[in-house]
Parts: structure tokens; C-alpha cells; sequence
């Protein structure tokens, strides 16, 4: 042993534990339940219309998972039955959709798949609406990490621009965040 040490790194301090405390338990806020629901809505709104990237049904399916796992773990249960209803849907359409190989951003979503994802995505709504900043956080995290287990990928907003997947609905996740 030479006698040498690393130089000791400081740890980082919170400088108002209970103002982070406070961040953590508050409920999502009108804005930001708006801004977790746009690429969601959006998405479904292409799917419907026949013109859906894979980017965009990647948020839907990202926003079920999420709802799953706050449906699961969170304070707003019993809802596990429609998500899955969901999930199995959006397998459905990729199945579809991936048929040739490529990604078809014409295929048609049927009139049943329609009504299981829009129930998913009320339901992921009104969790919103209900669960603070560190459920939603849990939640999310619990998502990716169910869904790499499963041999999935889970993609960052960023990453899932440039990123091509044909992971099945139930995994895949791109993570939007707050």
C-alpha cells in the first residue's frame, strides 16, 4: 500500500430538507398533469387517424405502463383490469403495424382497441390528477424497471426520438418525466 487515499468527496447537503419533503409530497400540479398528458392524447389522436409514428404510440403505451404500475402500487387501485384491457390493445395494433417488418403508420386501430386505450388513458388522467410528485416518480421508476426485467427497452423522451423499437407494448417505455 503506498500510503495515498482518494481526496475525500463531500456529499451533497440538502439545504431545506423539509422544503424538499414538501416538493415530494405535493400533487401534481394542473400544468404539469397537462404536460404529462399531451404526447399521450396526441399519440391516440394519430392512432385513431391512421397517421401514428412509432414515437407516438410509444407514449401511449409508456403512459399505460406508468398507470399500471400506480395501479398497482399506487393509492388509486382497482383499475388493473382496463389498463391491461389497454396494454393488450396497443400489442394488438403493433402487431399490425410491424407486419412487413417496418413501422405502417396507416394501420387502422379497431373500433374495440379504441374504446379499451381511451378508458386506459382516462384512467391515467384522473391517477394523475390523484398521486403527488414522488408516487408519479415511484411509479415511473417501478415501470422501467419492470419493463427492462422483462427484456424491454425503456427510452428517455430524448433517446426515443431517435430510437426504433418492435418491443411488444407491454415492453416498452418512453419516459417522459417531470
Amino acid at each position: 500500500m503506498s500510503g495515498r487515499t482518494k481526496p475525500r468527496q463531500q456529499r451533497r447537503r440538502l439545504h431545506n430538507p423539509l422544503l424538499a419533503a414538501v416538493a415530494g409530497a405535493m400533487l401534481l400540479q394542473r400544468h404539469q398533469v397537462d404536460q404529462l398528458m399531451r404526447p399521450v392524447v396526441d399519440g391516440f389522436r394519430a392512432m385513431r387517424e391512421a397517421v401514428a409514428t412509432e414515437l407516438q404510440w410509444a407514449h401511449v403505451v409508456s403512459a399505460m405502463n406508468i398507470a399500471d404500475a400506480v395501479a398497482t402500487r399506487g393509492p388509486v387501485k382497482g383499475t388493473h383490469g382496463h389498463i391491461l384491457a389497454a396494454q393488450q390493445a396497443l400489442n394488438e395494433f403493433l402487431h399490425r403495424a410491424m407486419g412487413s417488418g417496418e413501422w405502417d403508420a396507416t394501420t387502422l386501430v379497431h373500433l374495440a382497441e379504441i374504446d379499451a386505450i381511451d378508458t386506459g388513458i382516462e384512467i391515467y388522467h384522473h391517477q394523475l390528477q390523484h398521486i403527488s410528485r414522488s408516487e408519479f416518480r415511484r411509479a415511473e421508476d417501478y415501470a422501467a424497471a419492470e419493463v427492462r426485467s422483462a427484456g424491454g427497452v425503456a427510452l428517455t423522451a430524448a433517446a426515443a426520438a431517435t430510437t426504433t423499437n418492435t418491443h411488444p407494448a407491454s415492453e416498452q417505455l418512453a419516459l417522459a418525466g417531470v
